[in-house]
């Protein structure tokens, strides 16, 4: 094998950045340190499904304002997309607006 110095400057890597990867590399070490932990954990999944059961027709703000802390409607909207959840965007004004009608054309003459 060779040594350390030279594997670290053919691949042109930091020396931390090395040494870190040594480390996790050792047997009886866990290679699966590093990231963030999911925000959609299997408990938050649950409790939006159940708001939507519940509620199949609230807006992504209202979701996020009762999961267990508040999120932000991109969040719901990015978590419903990746469950498969599909919806349409509609405001609460133009549901009971009627439809528009074209006006008859008024004879010439």
């Amino acid at each position: 094998m060779p040594p350390f110095g030279l594997v670290r400057r053919v691949l042109r890597i930091n020396v931390a950045t090395f040494s870190s990867g040594i480390e996790r590399a050792r047997p009886g070490r866990s290679s699966d340190r590093s990231g963030r932990r999911a925000l959609l954990a299997a408990e938050r999944r649950r409790r939006l499904e159940a708001l939507l059961v519940e509620q199949p027709d609230a807006t992504l703000a209202e979701l996020g304002a009762r999961l267990d802390r508040p999120f932000g409607a991109s969040t719901v909207d990015l978590w419903l997309r990746r469950l498969g959840w599909k919806y349409k965007k509609n405001s609460g004004r133009r549901r009971t607006e009627p439809a528009r009608r074209r006006r008859k054309k008024k004879a010439l003459a």
